[in-house]
Protein backbone atom coordinates (compact mmCIF):
# COMPACT_ATOMS: atom_id res chain seq x y z
CA UNK A 1 0.00 0.00 0.00
CA UNK A 2 0.95 3.40 -1.09
CA UNK A 3 1.16 6.60 0.85
CA UNK A 4 2.98 9.83 0.75
CA UNK A 5 3.39 12.74 3.19
CA UNK A 6 0.56 15.27 3.86
CA UNK A 7 0.15 19.18 2.47
CA UNK A 8 -2.12 21.66 2.71
CA UNK A 9 -2.39 22.74 -1.15
CA UNK A 10 -4.45 19.90 -1.49
CA UNK A 11 -6.68 19.02 1.34
CA UNK A 12 -6.64 15.47 2.26
CA UNK A 13 -4.59 14.24 -0.62
CA UNK A 14 -0.97 13.05 0.74
CA UNK A 15 1.85 14.20 -1.81
CA UNK A 16 5.63 13.58 -2.13
CA UNK A 17 7.39 16.84 -2.17
CA UNK A 18 8.35 16.37 -5.56
CA UNK A 19 4.25 16.81 -6.16
CA UNK A 20 4.18 19.01 -3.61
CA UNK A 21 6.83 21.69 -6.04
CA UNK A 22 5.28 20.55 -9.16
CA UNK A 23 1.43 21.59 -7.78
CA UNK A 24 3.05 24.92 -6.24
CA UNK A 25 3.20 26.98 -10.68
CA UNK A 26 -0.47 25.37 -11.41
CA UNK A 27 -3.82 27.05 -10.49
CA UNK A 28 -5.42 25.36 -7.59
CA UNK A 29 -8.81 24.26 -7.97
CA UNK A 30 -9.20 22.06 -4.73
CA UNK A 31 -12.22 24.29 -3.25
CA UNK A 32 -14.20 24.10 -6.23
CA UNK A 33 -17.49 21.43 -5.97
CA UNK A 34 -18.27 21.00 -9.50
CA UNK A 35 -16.56 21.25 -12.40
CA UNK A 36 -18.33 23.82 -14.22
CA UNK A 37 -17.08 25.93 -11.62
CA UNK A 38 -13.99 25.78 -13.38
CA UNK A 39 -14.46 28.29 -16.81
CA UNK A 40 -15.24 31.19 -14.83
CA UNK A 41 -12.35 31.42 -12.89
CA UNK A 42 -10.19 30.42 -16.20
CA UNK A 43 -12.09 32.90 -18.35
CA UNK A 44 -11.35 35.50 -15.54
CA UNK A 45 -7.34 34.50 -15.40
CA UNK A 46 -7.01 34.02 -18.92
CA UNK A 47 -10.09 35.33 -21.07
CA UNK A 48 -7.80 36.28 -24.39
CA UNK A 49 -5.89 33.63 -24.61
CA UNK A 50 -7.34 30.90 -27.38
CA UNK A 51 -9.09 28.17 -25.57
CA UNK A 52 -10.01 25.81 -28.85
CA UNK A 53 -8.67 26.09 -32.00
CA UNK A 54 -10.07 24.32 -34.64
CA UNK A 55 -7.91 24.81 -38.19
CA UNK A 56 -9.75 22.01 -40.17
CA UNK A 57 -13.52 23.39 -39.45
CA UNK A 58 -15.20 25.48 -42.28
CA UNK A 59 -15.12 28.00 -41.06
CA UNK A 60 -12.01 27.87 -38.87
CA UNK A 61 -12.98 27.83 -35.13
CA UNK A 62 -10.74 30.00 -33.41
CA UNK A 63 -12.24 30.62 -29.41
CA UNK A 64 -10.83 32.38 -26.18
CA UNK A 65 -11.62 31.48 -22.96
CA UNK A 66 -13.80 34.57 -22.11
CA UNK A 67 -15.74 33.55 -25.14
CA UNK A 68 -16.10 29.91 -24.40
CA UNK A 69 -17.08 30.39 -20.89
CA UNK A 70 -19.98 33.02 -22.79
CA UNK A 71 -20.85 30.22 -25.50
CA UNK A 72 -21.16 27.38 -22.55
CA UNK A 73 -22.96 29.34 -20.26
CA UNK A 74 -25.23 30.29 -23.16
CA UNK A 75 -25.70 26.82 -24.19
CA UNK A 76 -26.55 25.98 -20.59
CA UNK A 77 -29.33 28.51 -20.41
CA UNK A 78 -31.18 27.14 -24.02
CA UNK A 79 -31.32 23.93 -22.42
CA UNK A 80 -32.40 25.41 -19.14
CA UNK A 81 -35.65 27.44 -21.32
CA UNK A 82 -36.03 24.01 -22.99
CA UNK A 83 -36.70 21.95 -19.77
CA UNK A 84 -33.09 20.76 -19.04
CA UNK A 85 -33.24 21.45 -15.37
CA UNK A 86 -31.39 21.08 -12.23
CA UNK A 87 -33.01 18.76 -9.67
CA UNK A 88 -31.81 16.53 -6.98
CA UNK A 89 -30.87 13.38 -9.40
CA UNK A 90 -29.57 14.74 -12.31
CA UNK A 91 -31.38 14.23 -15.34
CA UNK A 92 -29.61 13.05 -18.00
CA UNK A 93 -28.80 14.16 -21.56
CA UNK A 94 -26.87 11.74 -23.84
CA UNK A 95 -24.21 13.35 -26.16
CA UNK A 96 -23.49 11.75 -29.32
CA UNK A 97 -20.48 13.55 -31.21
CA UNK A 98 -16.87 13.42 -32.08
CA UNK A 99 -13.99 15.96 -31.10
CA UNK A 100 -14.66 19.62 -31.98
CA UNK A 101 -15.10 22.85 -30.08
CA UNK A 102 -19.14 22.47 -29.87
CA UNK A 103 -18.26 18.77 -27.72
CA UNK A 104 -16.85 20.76 -24.87
CA UNK A 105 -19.16 23.34 -25.21
CA UNK A 106 -22.48 20.65 -24.93
CA UNK A 107 -20.64 18.65 -22.59
CA UNK A 108 -20.12 21.70 -20.05
CA UNK A 109 -23.45 23.33 -21.02
CA UNK A 110 -25.22 20.57 -20.29
CA UNK A 111 -23.40 19.77 -16.58
CA UNK A 112 -24.49 23.67 -15.64
CA UNK A 113 -27.58 23.37 -16.64
CA UNK A 114 -27.50 20.69 -13.72
CA UNK A 115 -27.62 17.65 -16.19
CA UNK A 116 -25.40 14.20 -16.34
CA UNK A 117 -24.39 13.75 -19.71
CA UNK A 118 -23.83 10.07 -21.42
CA UNK A 119 -21.15 10.26 -23.74
CA UNK A 120 -20.30 8.21 -26.84
CA UNK A 121 -19.14 8.25 -30.19
CA UNK A 122 -21.45 9.76 -32.60
CA UNK A 123 -19.82 6.60 -35.07
CA UNK A 124 -20.55 4.03 -32.83
CA UNK A 125 -22.88 1.06 -33.35
CA UNK A 126 -26.83 1.58 -34.08
CA UNK A 127 -28.02 -0.69 -31.72
CA UNK A 128 -25.27 0.50 -28.96
CA UNK A 129 -26.16 4.08 -28.80
CA UNK A 130 -29.97 2.96 -28.76
CA UNK A 131 -29.15 0.56 -25.85
CA UNK A 132 -26.84 3.76 -23.88
CA UNK A 133 -30.11 6.12 -24.53
CA UNK A 134 -32.79 3.05 -22.72
CA UNK A 135 -30.16 2.23 -19.98
CA UNK A 136 -29.09 5.67 -18.93
CA UNK A 137 -33.18 7.15 -18.96
CA UNK A 138 -31.63 10.00 -20.24
CA UNK A 139 -34.53 12.56 -21.50
CA UNK A 140 -32.50 14.80 -24.03
CA UNK A 141 -30.28 14.07 -26.87
CA UNK A 142 -27.80 16.10 -28.23
CA UNK A 143 -26.15 14.79 -31.79
CA UNK A 144 -23.52 15.66 -33.76
CA UNK A 145 -25.49 16.04 -36.63
CA UNK A 146 -28.79 14.87 -38.71
CA UNK A 147 -27.19 12.12 -39.82
CA UNK A 148 -26.61 11.02 -36.51
CA UNK A 149 -29.67 11.45 -35.42
CA UNK A 150 -31.28 9.29 -38.15
CA UNK A 151 -28.91 6.49 -37.56
CA UNK A 152 -30.91 5.71 -34.74
CA UNK A 153 -34.14 5.13 -36.73
CA UNK A 154 -37.68 4.47 -35.69
CA UNK A 155 -36.63 2.97 -32.04
CA UNK A 156 -36.24 6.54 -30.76
CA UNK A 157 -39.44 7.20 -31.04
CA UNK A 158 -39.68 4.17 -27.79
CA UNK A 159 -37.54 5.75 -25.95
CA UNK A 160 -38.53 9.11 -23.15
CA UNK A 161 -36.77 11.81 -25.48
CA UNK A 162 -38.14 14.87 -24.97
CA UNK A 163 -35.39 17.16 -26.62
CA UNK A 164 -33.00 16.54 -29.20
CA UNK A 165 -30.25 19.18 -30.34
CA UNK A 166 -28.05 19.11 -33.35
CA UNK A 167 -24.52 20.41 -32.96
CA UNK A 168 -24.52 21.34 -36.54
CA UNK A 169 -26.42 24.27 -38.09
CA UNK A 170 -28.67 21.92 -40.28
CA UNK A 171 -32.13 22.97 -40.17
CA UNK A 172 -34.75 20.70 -38.39
CA UNK A 173 -37.24 19.05 -39.94
CA UNK A 174 -40.43 21.18 -38.17
CA UNK A 175 -42.84 18.72 -39.40
CA UNK A 176 -41.21 15.40 -37.31
CA UNK A 177 -42.18 13.81 -34.24
CA UNK A 178 -39.46 14.78 -32.16
CA UNK A 179 -38.49 18.02 -30.72
CA UNK A 180 -35.35 19.34 -32.76
CA UNK A 181 -33.55 22.42 -32.36
CA UNK A 182 -30.04 23.09 -33.71
CA UNK A 183 -27.08 24.90 -32.50
CA UNK A 184 -27.90 28.41 -33.11
CA UNK A 185 -31.58 27.97 -32.00
CA UNK A 186 -30.15 26.58 -28.57
CA UNK A 187 -28.10 29.49 -28.17
CA UNK A 188 -30.87 31.74 -29.22
CA UNK A 189 -32.57 30.45 -26.60
CA UNK A 190 -30.52 31.64 -24.36
CA UNK A 191 -29.17 34.61 -24.81
CA UNK A 192 -29.62 36.81 -22.50
CA UNK A 193 -30.97 34.34 -20.24
CA UNK A 194 -30.09 33.98 -16.22
CA UNK A 195 -29.03 30.57 -15.07
CA UNK A 196 -30.53 28.78 -12.65
CA UNK A 197 -27.75 27.59 -10.39
CA UNK A 198 -27.22 23.70 -10.38
CA UNK A 199 -25.86 23.25 -6.54
CA UNK A 200 -23.40 20.77 -7.54
CA UNK A 201 -21.27 19.44 -5.32
CA UNK A 202 -18.69 16.68 -5.77
CA UNK A 203 -20.90 13.33 -5.21
CA UNK A 204 -23.56 14.86 -7.87
CA UNK A 205 -23.14 12.55 -10.49
CA UNK A 206 -21.59 14.37 -13.27
CA UNK A 207 -21.57 12.33 -16.39
CA UNK A 208 -22.04 7.91 -17.38
CA UNK A 209 -19.25 6.38 -19.75
CA UNK A 210 -20.48 3.15 -21.32
CA UNK A 211 -17.62 0.91 -21.52
CA UNK A 212 -17.58 -1.35 -24.29
CA UNK A 213 -16.64 -4.72 -22.78
CA UNK A 214 -16.06 -8.08 -24.71
CA UNK A 215 -19.07 -9.83 -23.18
CA UNK A 216 -22.66 -8.92 -22.39
CA UNK A 217 -23.89 -4.85 -22.62
CA UNK A 218 -21.94 -2.08 -22.12
CA UNK A 219 -21.87 -1.06 -18.37
CA UNK A 220 -22.63 2.90 -17.55
CA UNK A 221 -19.41 3.99 -15.55
CA UNK A 222 -20.84 6.75 -13.14
CA UNK A 223 -18.21 9.55 -13.10
CA UNK A 224 -19.13 12.22 -9.89
CA UNK A 225 -17.79 15.76 -10.14
CA UNK A 226 -15.42 14.99 -7.51
CA UNK A 227 -13.78 11.86 -9.55
CA UNK A 228 -13.19 14.42 -12.52
CA UNK A 229 -12.07 16.73 -10.03
CA UNK A 230 -9.19 14.85 -8.39
CA UNK A 231 -8.25 14.51 -11.65
CA UNK A 232 -8.32 17.99 -12.62
CA UNK A 233 -6.19 18.72 -9.76
CA UNK A 234 -3.33 16.21 -9.52
CA UNK A 235 -2.86 15.70 -13.20
CA UNK A 236 -0.68 18.80 -12.56
CA UNK A 237 2.06 16.64 -10.89
CA UNK A 238 2.70 15.05 -14.04
CA UNK A 239 3.03 17.86 -16.17
CA UNK A 240 3.15 21.57 -15.44
CA UNK A 241 2.07 24.04 -18.19
CA UNK A 242 1.66 27.55 -18.38
CA UNK A 243 -1.01 29.91 -19.73
CA UNK A 244 -0.76 29.92 -23.69
CA UNK A 245 0.91 26.44 -24.16
CA UNK A 246 -0.52 24.36 -27.14
CA UNK A 247 -1.47 20.85 -26.63
CA UNK A 248 -2.68 18.78 -29.97
CA UNK A 249 -5.55 16.71 -29.59
CA UNK A 250 -5.93 13.63 -31.54
CA UNK A 251 -8.06 11.28 -29.39
CA UNK A 252 -11.71 10.83 -28.72
CA UNK A 253 -13.08 13.68 -26.33
CA UNK A 254 -14.95 11.75 -25.14
CA UNK A 255 -12.71 8.82 -23.93
CA UNK A 256 -12.49 9.34 -20.18
CA UNK A 257 -8.13 9.26 -20.70
CA UNK A 258 -8.70 12.55 -23.31
CA UNK A 259 -11.44 14.23 -21.23
CA UNK A 260 -9.66 14.34 -17.77
CA UNK A 261 -6.30 15.76 -19.55
CA UNK A 262 -8.46 18.47 -21.72
CA UNK A 263 -9.73 19.57 -18.45
CA UNK A 264 -6.72 19.32 -16.85
CA UNK A 265 -4.63 21.08 -19.42
CA UNK A 266 -7.88 24.13 -20.14
CA UNK A 267 -7.70 24.65 -16.62
CA UNK A 268 -4.41 25.77 -16.71
CA UNK A 269 -5.27 28.03 -19.94
CA UNK A 270 -3.66 25.90 -22.73
CA UNK A 271 -4.40 26.53 -26.03
CA UNK A 272 -6.00 23.14 -27.66
CA UNK A 273 -5.67 22.60 -31.29
CA UNK A 274 -7.97 19.88 -32.87
CA UNK A 275 -5.86 17.51 -35.43
CA UNK A 276 -6.89 14.16 -37.12
CA UNK A 277 -4.71 10.87 -38.14
CA UNK A 278 -5.05 12.43 -41.76
CA UNK A 279 -3.28 16.19 -40.66
CA UNK A 280 -1.56 15.34 -37.90
CA UNK A 281 1.82 15.34 -39.17
CA UNK A 282 1.38 18.56 -40.69
CA UNK A 283 -0.35 20.02 -37.47
CA UNK A 284 3.05 19.01 -35.16
CA UNK A 285 5.65 20.76 -37.52
CA UNK A 286 2.50 23.76 -37.82
CA UNK A 287 1.45 23.98 -34.82
CA UNK A 288 4.57 23.15 -32.04
CA UNK A 289 2.46 22.00 -29.40
CA UNK A 290 4.02 21.56 -26.20
CA UNK A 291 2.20 18.90 -25.06
CA UNK A 292 0.32 15.93 -26.60
CA UNK A 293 -2.01 13.30 -25.10
CA UNK A 294 -2.05 10.11 -27.05
CA UNK A 295 -1.57 6.45 -26.84
CA UNK A 296 1.24 3.85 -27.92
CA UNK A 297 -0.38 3.50 -31.47
CA UNK A 298 0.79 7.17 -31.69
CA UNK A 299 4.04 7.09 -30.90
CA UNK A 300 4.73 3.89 -32.80
CA UNK A 301 3.34 5.62 -35.94
CA UNK A 302 5.67 8.47 -35.39
CA UNK A 303 8.68 6.39 -34.62
CA UNK A 304 7.80 4.46 -37.65
CA UNK A 305 7.45 7.24 -40.11
CA UNK A 306 11.18 8.18 -38.77
CA UNK A 307 12.19 4.96 -38.97
CA UNK A 308 11.10 4.90 -43.33
CA UNK A 309 12.51 8.32 -43.48
CA UNK A 310 16.42 6.60 -42.21
CA UNK A 311 15.88 3.84 -44.73
CA UNK A 312 15.38 6.42 -47.71
CA UNK A 313 18.82 7.95 -47.23
CA UNK A 314 22.14 7.20 -48.79
CA UNK A 315 23.64 4.05 -47.13
CA UNK A 316 27.05 5.95 -45.84
CA UNK A 317 23.86 8.03 -43.67
CA UNK A 318 22.14 4.80 -42.48
CA UNK A 319 25.73 3.95 -41.14
CA UNK A 320 25.98 6.84 -39.41
CA UNK A 321 22.59 7.34 -37.95
CA UNK A 322 22.63 3.82 -36.95
CA UNK A 323 26.27 4.09 -35.15
CA UNK A 324 24.85 7.46 -33.19
CA UNK A 325 21.54 5.41 -31.80
CA UNK A 326 23.63 2.47 -30.59
CA UNK A 327 26.19 4.85 -29.06
CA UNK A 328 23.20 6.92 -27.79
CA UNK A 329 21.22 3.53 -26.72
CA UNK A 330 24.09 2.76 -24.68
CA UNK A 331 24.42 6.35 -23.24
CA UNK A 332 20.84 6.18 -22.09
CA UNK A 333 21.19 2.76 -20.46
CA UNK A 334 24.13 3.72 -18.26
CA UNK A 335 22.37 6.96 -17.28
CA UNK A 336 19.11 4.97 -16.28
CA UNK A 337 21.48 2.91 -14.33
CA UNK A 338 23.59 6.13 -12.51
CA UNK A 339 20.13 8.33 -11.81
CA UNK A 340 18.78 4.88 -10.20
CA UNK A 341 16.28 5.02 -12.91
CA UNK A 342 17.00 1.41 -14.90
CA UNK A 343 13.76 -1.12 -14.64
CA UNK A 344 16.03 -3.96 -14.63
CA UNK A 345 18.67 -2.41 -12.33
CA UNK A 346 17.11 -0.26 -9.99
CA UNK A 347 19.39 -0.36 -7.06
CA UNK A 348 22.97 -0.88 -8.35
CA UNK A 349 26.31 -1.45 -5.77
CA UNK A 350 27.87 1.97 -5.14
CA UNK A 351 30.55 0.68 -7.69
CA UNK A 352 27.89 0.05 -10.58
CA UNK A 353 26.55 3.47 -10.53
CA UNK A 354 29.74 4.94 -10.47
CA UNK A 355 30.79 2.98 -13.48
CA UNK A 356 27.43 3.58 -15.06
CA UNK A 357 28.36 7.33 -14.38
CA UNK A 358 32.00 7.10 -15.95
CA UNK A 359 30.52 5.41 -18.77
CA UNK A 360 27.81 7.83 -19.34
CA UNK A 361 30.41 10.73 -19.40
CA UNK A 362 32.63 9.31 -21.45
CA UNK A 363 29.37 8.46 -24.38
CA UNK A 364 28.35 11.98 -23.42
CA UNK A 365 30.36 13.86 -26.19
CA UNK A 366 29.32 11.06 -28.81
CA UNK A 367 25.31 11.87 -27.79
CA UNK A 368 25.89 15.39 -28.00
CA UNK A 369 27.09 15.01 -31.91
CA UNK A 370 24.03 12.54 -32.41
CA UNK A 371 21.39 15.18 -30.77
CA UNK A 372 23.26 18.01 -33.18
CA UNK A 373 23.29 16.03 -36.25
CA UNK A 374 20.22 13.63 -35.99
CA UNK A 375 17.70 14.42 -33.17
CA UNK A 376 17.32 17.25 -33.11
CA UNK A 377 15.90 17.20 -37.13
CA UNK A 378 13.97 14.60 -35.31
CA UNK A 379 12.26 16.84 -33.24
CA UNK A 380 12.03 19.75 -35.63
CA UNK A 381 9.84 17.12 -37.46
CA UNK A 382 7.62 17.14 -34.31
CA UNK A 383 7.85 21.13 -34.49
CA UNK A 384 10.64 21.37 -31.94
CA UNK A 385 8.75 22.33 -29.04
CA UNK A 386 7.52 19.56 -27.56
CA UNK A 387 8.08 19.53 -23.25
CA UNK A 388 6.19 16.53 -22.65
CA UNK A 389 4.16 13.64 -24.00
CA UNK A 390 1.82 11.85 -22.00
CA UNK A 391 0.55 7.86 -23.44
CA UNK A 392 -2.26 6.29 -21.99
CA UNK A 393 -4.24 3.49 -23.32
CA UNK A 394 -1.81 0.88 -23.07
CA UNK A 395 1.47 -0.30 -22.21
CA UNK A 396 4.70 1.38 -24.47
CA UNK A 397 7.33 -0.91 -25.97
CA UNK A 398 10.69 -0.23 -24.32
CA UNK A 399 12.17 0.39 -27.69
CA UNK A 400 9.67 3.06 -28.25
CA UNK A 401 10.21 4.40 -24.82
CA UNK A 402 14.29 3.91 -25.54
CA UNK A 403 14.09 5.59 -28.64
CA UNK A 404 11.97 8.61 -27.45
CA UNK A 405 14.34 9.17 -24.89
CA UNK A 406 17.28 9.08 -27.36
CA UNK A 407 16.15 11.81 -29.31
CA UNK A 408 14.89 13.95 -26.71
CA UNK A 409 11.26 13.75 -26.52
CA UNK A 410 9.95 12.86 -23.19
CA UNK A 411 7.07 10.39 -22.44
CA UNK A 412 5.43 9.81 -19.36
CA UNK A 413 3.11 6.63 -19.21
CA UNK A 414 0.05 7.08 -17.21
CA UNK A 415 -2.02 3.99 -16.26
CA UNK A 416 -6.15 3.73 -15.05
CA UNK A 417 -9.29 2.72 -16.32
CA UNK A 418 -12.51 4.14 -17.58
CA UNK A 419 -13.45 3.41 -13.45
CA UNK A 420 -11.00 5.61 -12.13
CA UNK A 421 -11.20 8.38 -14.35
CA UNK A 422 -8.80 7.66 -15.86
CA UNK A 423 -5.67 8.25 -14.10
CA UNK A 424 -4.30 5.96 -11.17
CA UNK A 425 -1.05 6.56 -11.53
CA UNK A 426 1.93 8.12 -13.76
CA UNK A 427 5.70 8.53 -14.54
CA UNK A 428 7.05 11.86 -13.23
CA UNK A 429 9.44 14.06 -15.08
CA UNK A 430 11.55 13.68 -11.78
CA UNK A 431 11.56 9.53 -11.53
CA UNK A 432 10.82 8.70 -15.08
CA UNK A 433 11.18 5.03 -14.62
CA UNK A 434 10.97 3.59 -18.06
CA UNK A 435 9.00 0.63 -18.32
CA UNK A 436 7.02 1.19 -15.28
CA UNK A 437 3.53 3.15 -15.24
CA UNK A 438 4.63 5.30 -12.79
CA UNK A 439 3.79 6.11 -8.71
CA UNK A 440 -0.05 6.92 -7.39
CA UNK A 441 -1.40 10.06 -7.98
CA UNK A 442 -2.45 11.69 -4.92
CA UNK A 443 -4.80 10.79 -2.77
CA UNK A 444 -4.71 7.24 -4.71
CA UNK A 445 -3.67 3.89 -2.79
CA UNK A 446 -2.53 1.06 -4.74
CA UNK A 447 -2.58 -2.85 -3.07
CA UNK A 448 -1.25 -5.89 -5.31
CA UNK A 449 -2.58 -8.68 -3.96
CA UNK A 450 -3.18 -12.50 -4.32
CA UNK A 451 -6.20 -12.86 -7.29
CA UNK A 452 -7.85 -15.45 -5.28
CA UNK A 453 -7.28 -14.34 -2.06
CA UNK A 454 -7.10 -10.84 -2.13
CA UNK A 455 -4.42 -10.63 0.53
CA UNK A 456 -1.24 -8.52 -0.20
CA UNK A 457 2.04 -10.17 -1.70
CA UNK A 458 5.11 -9.93 -0.60
CA UNK A 459 7.04 -6.60 -1.94
CA UNK A 460 8.06 -6.97 -5.42
CA UNK A 461 5.87 -9.77 -6.27
CA UNK A 462 3.49 -10.01 -8.96
CA UNK A 463 -0.48 -10.04 -7.82
CA UNK A 464 -3.48 -8.52 -8.77
CA UNK A 465 -3.51 -4.31 -9.10
CA UNK A 466 -6.66 -2.86 -6.45
CA UNK A 467 -6.83 0.64 -6.70
CA UNK A 468 -8.36 3.07 -4.01
CA UNK A 469 -8.81 6.50 -3.85
CA UNK A 470 -11.14 9.94 -4.83
CA UNK A 471 -11.47 8.86 -8.53
CA UNK A 472 -13.10 5.71 -8.36
CA UNK A 473 -16.37 5.33 -9.69
CA UNK A 474 -19.61 5.66 -7.75
CA UNK A 475 -20.56 2.62 -9.76
CA UNK A 476 -22.25 0.83 -12.44
CA UNK A 477 -25.37 2.84 -13.59
CA UNK A 478 -28.57 0.50 -12.42
CA UNK A 479 -26.07 -2.56 -12.04
CA UNK A 480 -25.54 -2.88 -8.30
CA UNK A 481 -24.24 -6.26 -8.85
CA UNK A 482 -21.70 -5.25 -11.51
CA UNK A 483 -20.61 -2.70 -9.20
CA UNK A 484 -20.32 -4.80 -5.73
CA UNK A 485 -18.26 -7.43 -8.40
CA UNK A 486 -15.76 -4.58 -9.11
CA UNK A 487 -15.22 -2.86 -5.31
CA UNK A 488 -15.41 -4.54 -2.25
CA UNK A 489 -16.95 -2.62 1.17
CA UNK A 490 -13.51 -0.62 1.87
CA UNK A 491 -13.36 0.83 -1.44
CA UNK A 492 -10.66 -1.33 -3.17
CA UNK A 493 -11.94 -1.36 -6.77
CA UNK A 494 -10.65 -4.76 -9.09
CA UNK A 495 -8.93 -3.34 -12.11
CA UNK A 496 -8.38 -6.82 -13.33
CA UNK A 497 -4.38 -5.76 -14.37
CA UNK A 498 -1.56 -7.85 -12.62
CA UNK A 499 1.50 -6.17 -11.66
CA UNK A 500 4.08 -5.70 -9.13
CA UNK A 501 5.26 -2.55 -7.23
CA UNK A 502 9.30 -1.61 -7.50
CA UNK A 503 10.60 -0.38 -3.69
CA UNK A 504 10.14 3.54 -4.61
CA UNK A 505 6.90 2.70 -5.21
CA UNK A 506 6.27 2.55 -8.96
CA UNK A 507 3.82 0.16 -10.76
CA UNK A 508 4.82 -2.52 -13.44
CA UNK A 509 2.24 -3.64 -15.07
CA UNK A 510 2.57 -7.77 -16.36
CA UNK A 511 -0.86 -8.41 -18.38
CA UNK A 512 -4.75 -8.93 -17.09
CA UNK A 513 -5.98 -11.33 -14.96
CA UNK A 514 -9.13 -11.71 -16.95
Amino acid sequence: MLKDSPTSSTPGFKLTEQDRRALKSLVDYSGVESVPEIWGIVAQKYGNIVALHDPHAKPEIILTYAQLYQQMRQFAAGLQVLGVLPAYEPPRVALFSDNCPRWLIADQGIMMAGAANVVRSSGADKDELLYILENSGSNALVVEDWKTLKKLGDRIYDLPIQLVVLLSDEQPDAKGILTVFNFAQVMAKGENQPLQPANQNRQTLATLLYTSGTTGKPKGVMLSHGNLLHQIVTIGVIVQPTAGDRVLSILPTWHAYERSCEYFLLSQGCTQIYTNLRQVKQDLKKFQPQFMVGVPRLWESIYEGVQKSFREQPASKQKLINFFLGISQQYVEARRIAQGLHLEKRNPSSSERLMAKIKSAMLSPLHALGEKIVYGKIREATGGKIKQVISGGGSLAMHLDTFFEIVGIEVLVGYGLTETAPVASARRPDSNLRGSAGKPLPGTEIRIVDPETWQDVKAGDRGLVLIRGPQVMQGYYRNPEATAKAINSQGWFDSGDLGWMTDKNDLVLTGRAK
